[in-house]
């Protein structure tokens, strides 16, 4: 912009001297060549001082690759959490097949009942019962709020290795959404509900870390 108003500037005076006719005088041309040439050194100065503007931060297009979510682990794992009644050792659902051991710490079907808390046994085709084992020890709170039944509650309880009974009939203590507590083998509390019952039973259990 400088170059084209210095530019201007000059042809204007140019112009003027061989233009006798319009009588202008020579330093008042100057002085319009001079004024010009200064404005154009002021835009210039003022277009290319001052802090420069930090270029605009990239955004991603619509192709970029997103990082995924990561998923969380899975329920039946031993690995410790908190929760508002007490650190969790392992919780989740599971189903136990009829005539199988659990472990309520690890919450997995087992063989030998020496790692197992409980044993679903299946006497007959309606006879059936929950044994505690490897001192494991039980108790039956029956139909109350899973979520509202917390750690200190658990230990408050007195509880028995004896079996349960189960039976397929008016005397089950066990019917769908039982609530049962425990002491595991390994003196861990807890407690499970009993989400389906029949010859495979489904439960969930939170086994807590104490």
């Amino acid at each position: 912009m400088f170059l084209a108003t210095t530019s201007i500037g000059c042809l204007i005076f140019s112009r003027s001297k061989s233009i006798q006719s319009t009588h202008v005088n020579q330093i008042s041309l100057w002085a319009i060549s001079a004024a010009l040439g200064i404005a154009a050194i002021s835009i210039f100065s003022t277009q290319h001082s001052g802090a420069r503007l930090s270029p605009p931060a990239s955004v991603p297009s619509a192709n970029s690759s997103i990082p995924p979510l990561v998923s969380s682990a899975p329920l039946a794992s031993p690995a410790m959490s908190v929760s508002e009644s007490g650190t969790i050792y392992s919780h989740g659902t599971a189903t136990i097949r009829g005539t199988w051991n659990f472990d309520l710490d690890n919450g997995v079907e087992v063989i030998d009942l020496k790692n197992a808390d409980f044993w679903w046994e299946q006497k007959t085709i309606s006879e059936r019962s929950i044994v505690p084992t490897s001192g494991s020890e039980m108790a039956v709170i029956g139909t109350q709020d899973f979520d509202s039944i917390t750690l200190s509650m658990l230990k408050r309880l007195v509880y028995s290795n004896a079996a349960i009974c189960a039976d397929d009939n008016h005397a089950n203590n066990i019917p769908t959404g039982t609530v049962v507590a425990y002491r595991t083998r390994l003196g861990k509390y807890g407690k499970f509900l009993v989400n389906s019952y029949g010859y495979n039973i489904n439960i969930s259990w939170i086994t807590y870390n104490i």
